[in-house]
């Protein structure tokens, strides 16, 4: 079996990807492919916006929980509650859709494919409808089930397989579950993204400083000018300082 998600990749890569899996494993029995879409294309807090001057006047966040008690919405996490910290949206989910895959009974895995027989659709949100989805996961299980009969009956040949086909063995789609893990990949791609855009505006802050330091030591002449600045022993005292100030 195979899973994979459409959320930090586009839908073209993900099938190129679920493609080279299939050329790659051709014995493959079931893949599952979620596909999760925004609302809109995330962008970084404006420089002039409250949650850059509320959140770049605070030390980093450790955690997504630290992070998501600053949620403006207290209700409990959702798909359908947006991650808005400080009047900014770091993740809103539109939909959340589903393809499934099962292996044909003499050839690979198509991606392709549009045979009702082999592929199924569903979708979890806005609307739940997957039944059909469900379905045709809950047949790639038994294909696995009777594969793993078949390879114990390689390694022993009297084996008792009433145990691998009693009834009692069934596989179970537990949609809530799906809910809860892509509620926590809501907050944690969140999180993520307000860690990289904390890290690259510290750095500008600090690069912006280091040259304002740099223009006050020299009198407000560019950095690059020192040289003009007077002798040897003037020079090593002026990149002493430099050195200490920067540091």
């Amino acid at each position: 079996m195979s899973g994979e998600s459409a959320f930090s990749q586009d839908g073209f890569s993900l099938f190129e990807k679920l493609t080279k899996t299939v050329r790659a494993n051709p014995h493959l029995l079931l893949i599952i492919a979620a596909f999760l879409e925004e609302n809109f294309l995330f962008h970084s807090p404006d420089k002039s916006s409250l949650a850059w001057e509320e959140l770049m006047s605070r030390p980093f966040l450790e955690t997504s929980d630290d992070f998501i008690a600053l949620m403006e919405d207290k209700s409990p996490p959702a798909l359908d509650v947006p991650v808005v910290v400080f009047r900014h949206t770091w993740c809103s989910l539109g939909s959340v859709e589903f393809k499934v895959w099962v292996r044909g009974d003499d050839q690979p895995i198509d991606i392709d494919t549009e045979d009702d027989n082999l592929t199924a659709e569903g979708t979890i949100y806005p609307e739940e409808d997957m039944d059909a989805a469900v379905a045709m996961i809950e047949k790639g299980a038994r294909a696995m089930q009777q594969r793993l009969i078949t390879f114990a009956r390689k390694i022993e040949p009297d084996i008792n397989i009433d145990p691998l086909q009693a009834p009692a063995i069934t596989f179970q789609v537990d949609l809530e579950e799906m809910v809860q893990k892509f509620v926590s990949a809501m907050t944690e791609t969140a999180y993520e993204r307000y860690s990289a855009w904390y890290d690259s505006a510290s750095k500008a802050l600090k690069d912006k400083k280091r040259k304002a330091d740099a223009a006050q030591i020299f009198g407000g002449q560019p950095a690059n000018t020192r040289a003009r600045c007077g002798g040897g022993r003037q020079l090593r005292g002026i990149e002493g300082r430099i050195s200490i100030t920067w540091n």
